[in-house]
């Protein structure tokens, strides 16, 4: 493919902060490591088949666990000399479990294109016979690039075979186009009869003596990657281009075949070679292109339609990415017939050369400048998040709302003030300039997988006077549908809720002025009037080494006592005076127990 040909465009990592984005967003999380050249990703039980470009295949069997022996080691058969030959594509027979047959796609030693099946060893699941090759077909290949080298089963038990145009540039033989050549085609064969392989009675031009029997579609370029929506059964086909336009083409599961994709007479929708070329209406042009600038991209690495179940915010949406900036996007249906594009971050040139769908519907990356297999996990889900809450001291009973002493004094600051060790946030969350005037100070929210533990994500938000906070979104790590919900103040004891909190429809609610909003998390709030307040007193927030109240906060409020020292833990009525005041409502809580861990 050309991108093996291009220099390698280095992109700097794009530093990823926690945001709020309005669609999904995407980590590669390293799975394992240490492989030389990874070209092809394929499942098979619970284990992940890694193809190695120099002729070995290996085996993952679980995370950070790459088994010492090869699977299968032809490296003696293969020539991988040029940057676009070598050990290429995969594919397990449907029935592999029964009959041992897979399937690979290499250039032999001549470079020329060679479609082969081997079997599992008899006695090791983990080992495959070298010795059972079964030669398929070979196919010649006039120039060392543009192998393409994918294989797949379709639904139907046929294996497909994506061929590229015979390399060069621009098809210079019009090889694509040519329909008594099998470059540039999609071929489909029956690996269970004949012999090597027999033709599909279905295929579009059998028995039509100007097409080769094998062909399913023409005019493609360097299709290097393909893969089937295990849902609807689409056939999703990432195609290579010339000089300016990347593109993904889309062939139904209803679709009989003889489509003809357009090279070289088009490059994704654009002309590019028009000589002997028919009328535009007879070729199926392209779902989605991407222009080949630098900062886009040079090299399409098709993926696939994400159908696992631990990420549902992907599901539905076909991922893929580009070979030289590093580049993620996913199209997803737009409801009138076509489909959207959205980026999904850029992850650095790391060559991204092949994805890998797991037997389970999960996807992973292959990253060949690094020897990296990266699984990809949905790093967001858009929260809104709708909640309230009153601390004592500042609460008014008489008026139902909280005093903005601190905003009126003028001290409140723009920018939060948990980001010092004691609270281990360092996450910056500033206010409108100036400061809404029903502001009364900043409080901390935590999300939470369990009560004790498991934290999601953290943010500091604006407290308004009438108890709720000023509504803010989160990304959440995976798809959540409830988390316990933990509030927190400088000067106040924390509280979570005692059951998790359901997230419907995309918004997160929770009142912390009712009394269900603390049961199970200590005695963190108090009732006054028809309100329940969190409690003032923890000065030194000390709840990893007491959860309690005790002699140690005294300290806090007694050096400064009548003192104007307005975040200093002891203020606990923030009424910006360190005084007897304070120590009242600390001798009231004093030795009641907070029960909440503070978060690691």
């Amino acid at each position: 493919m050309n991108n093996l040909l291009r220099a390698i465009i280095f992109v700097t990592l794009s530093a990823i902060a926690v945001i709020c984005v309005a669609q999904p967003s995407i980590s590669l999380v390293p799975y394992a490591n240490g492989f030389n050249k990874p070209v092809d990703i394929k499942p098979q039980d619970s284990r992940l088949f890694v193809v190695e470009k120099d002729g070995v295949i290996k085996i993952i069997t679980a995370q950070n666990t790459v088994l010492s022996t090869p699977f299968i080691d032809i490296d003696a058969r293969v020539n991988s000399s040029a940057n676009e030959r070598g050990l290429l594509g995969l594919a397990f027979h449907p029935d592999y479990a029964n009959n041992g047959y897979f399937y690979v796609n290499y250039n032999d030693s001549q470079g020329d294109t060679r479609i082969s099946r081997f079997n599992v060893s008899s006695n090791d699941p983990n080992i495959a016979d070298p010795n059972s090759e079964v030669i398929l077909m070979d196919i010649d290949q006039p120039y060392s690039n543009h192998n393409a080298g994918d294989l797949a089963f379709g639904p139907d038990g046929y294996l497909y075979i994506p061929l590229g145009d015979g390399g060069s540039g621009g098809d210079p033989q019009n090889i694509s186009q040519n329909t008594s050549r099998l470059l540039g085609k999609m071929l489909r064969v029956d690996v269970d009869s004949g012999s090597p392989y027999g033709i599909p009675p279905d295929n579009p031009f059998v028995g039509n003596p100007t097409y080769q029997p094998e062909i399913w579609s023409v005019g493609l370029r360097n299709p290097w990657r393909i893969s089937f929506d295990r849902l609807t059964q689409d056939l999703w086909i990432a195609d290579v281009g010339q000089d300016d336009w990347e593109e993904i083409n889309v062939q139904p599961a209803n679709s009989t075949g003889g489509e003809n994709y357009g090279w070289r007479c088009y490059e994704g929708n654009a002309s590019f070679n028009l000589g002997g070329c028919g009328n535009q209406n007879q070729f199926t042009f392209p779902v989605h292109e991407y222009a080949n600038q630098f900062n886009i991209g040079c090299s399409i690495n098709g993926g696939y339609v994400y159908r696992g179940q631990d990420y549902p915010n992907l599901f539905g949406k076909y991922i893929y990415s580009d070979f030289c900036t590093g580049n993620f996007w996913y199209l997803e249906p737009n409801g009138q017939g076509g489909y959207s594009n959205f980026s999904l971050g850029n992850f650095g040139s790391q060559n991204f050369v092949a994805f890998g769908e797991s037997s389970a519907g999960e996807l992973f990356v292959a990253g060949l400048s690094d020897g990296t297999i990266y699984h990809i996990q949905e790093t967001s889900r858009l929260v809104t998040c709708n909640l309230s809450a009153y601390l004592e001291g500042a609460y008014d009973a008489g008026t139902g709302n909280m005093q903005t002493t601190l905003n009126q004094a003028g001290v409140l600051p723009n920018q939060q003030p948990y980001n010092h060790p004691d609270w281990n946030y360092f996450g910056t969350e500033t206010s409108p300039n100036p400061t809404p005037q029903n502001m009364v100070d900043w409080v901390l929210i935590s999300f939470r997988e369990s009560i004790n533990g498991g934290s999601v994500v953290r943010k500091a938000a604006r407290l308004n006077m009438n108890g709720t906070i000023a509504p803010f979104d989160i990304s959440l790590l995976s798809s959540l549908n409830s988390v316990f919900v933990m509030i927190e103040h400088r000067n106040h004891l924390p509280v979570i809720t005692a059951q998790p909190i359901s997230i419907n429809n995309g918004n997160l609610s929770h009142n912390f002025s009712l009394a269900e909003g603390f049961k199970g998390a200590g005695f963190g709030q108090k009732q006054i009037g028809n309100k329940w307040v969190l409690f003032a007193g923890n000065g030194n927030q000390d709840e990893t080494t007491g959860y309690d109240i005790n002699a140690v906060d005294k300290s806090y409020w007694q050096p400064l006592n009548g003192t104007f020292n307005i975040y200093h833990p002891a203020d606990y009525n923030m009424d910006n005076d360190v005084s007897g005041d304070d120590r009242i409502i600390w001798s009231y809580n004093n030795g009641i127990f907070s029960g909440i861990p503070k978060l690691n």
